[in-house]
């Protein structure tokens, strides 16, 4: 798990087993009037499919 404003190729979570199916998720702390746009899911999502583990099941989690 990296620390805020590491580099982590869009995972902050990720299972740590080894075996299949393998977890991610990405946290993003956001202030209760805002929301995820479009644009900042893609690039998340864009930069998770270059995690050197295969993910099958990736979430974006916020407050």
């Amino acid at each position: 798990m990296g620390k805020k404003g590491e580099e982590q190729l869009g995972v902050d979570i990720f299972d740590t087993m080894g075996e299949s199916p393998m977890y991610g998720a990405q946290c993003k702390l956001k202030e209760p009037s805002k929301s995820l746009q479009p644009a900042e899911i893609r690039e998340e999502v864009e930069k998770a499919e270059d995690f050197p583990a295969k993910l099958d099941y990736y979430t974006i989690m916020t407050t």
